[in-house]
């Protein structure tokens, strides 16, 4: 459940470009200042350059994707550690299967067997 004072991120309708000021494309941070309900807010953004402007009934991302909505930052947080978790994961499994490919090829070399020979006969 929001509440009044929490800091969210807002994300403006494309063409809202009072609320993109500087040319900002990013996520703009934001002070709720009513509730309305568990998904729907009224919020004081707080853009880069400019003054501070007012937005109302604005729904969470998960009700209105694609335009005028927020999110919570621990949301943002939860997603930024997924996000890590899962390169992590995949350097591990890059490093480990380079490592056995390494070894393989040098457990082959040291077989001292010519280029070009057939291992099948």
């Amino acid at each position: 459940m929001p509440f009044i004072g929490e800091i969210v991120l807002f994300y403006p309708n494309p063409g809202d470009a009072v609320a993109k000021s500087n040319y900002n494309d990013q996520p703009i941070p934001a002070i709720i200042t009513r509730v309305w309900s568990h998904g729907c807010v009224n919020l004081k953004i707080i853009p880069d350059c400019g003054a501070m402007q007012d937005r109302t009934s604005v729904v969470h991302e998960l009700l209105n994707p694609a335009g005028y909505h927020f999110v919570f930052l621990d949301e943002v947080n939860e997603a930024r550690a997924q996000y890590k978790k899962a390169n992590e994961e995949n350097e591990e499994t890059k490093n480990a299967s380079s490592y056995l490919v390494t070894k393989a090829e040098k457990d082959f070399l040291s077989m001292n067997i010519p280029l070009g020979t057939s291992l099948n006969s």
